[in-house]
């Protein structure tokens, strides 16, 4: 069960990444004729979208290398829902990100029974948590 939460998440994460490419706004430009008066162009046509939700991913993913050394470091914070077997809700939480540069970031998932916290630093990794497993290894198999 833990496993399938865990995948849930994962993905709910990264398809919020893609929600700019994904759902872009739609942009109006004005090009003022007078100070007074002003007028407003349609916006331009966006391409379609694959219906594959693979073909959607392989097409924002060249905009997405979170892991180019040319970054400036970054925050992301996310709330998630857990859900018991039945669907109801049992448990809130946070997932944290912190990216400083490809071989320096953290993420951290919090929720009442839980914190794990995850450090990559220089190619080690080092761990803390407190509170019940994030997941156990048996459920991941």
């Amino acid at each position: 069960m833990r496993n399938a939460q865990f995948l849930v998440l994962s993905s709910l994460l990264v398809l919020s990444l893609f929600v700019p490419v994904l759902a872009p706004g739609q942009v109006a430009t004005q090009t003022p004729s007078t100070p007074a008066a002003s007028t407003t162009t349609a916006p331009a046509q966006l391409p379609s979208l694959p219906k594959d939700p693979a073909e959607i991913f392989a097409a924002a993913e060249p905009l997405y290398d979170f892991s180019s050394p040319t970054l400036k470091p970054w925050h992301l914070k996310a709330s998630y829902q857990l859900y018991d077997e039945k669907g109801q809700p049992s448990a809130q939480g946070t997932y944290e990100y912190w990216w400083a540069s490809p071989g320096t970031y953290r993420s951290t998932w919090k929720r009442p029974a839980l914190e794990h916290t995850d450090w990559h630093v220089d190619g080690k990794h080092y761990n803390s948590e407190s509170g019940e497993a994030l997941y156990s290894r048996t459920q991941c198999s």
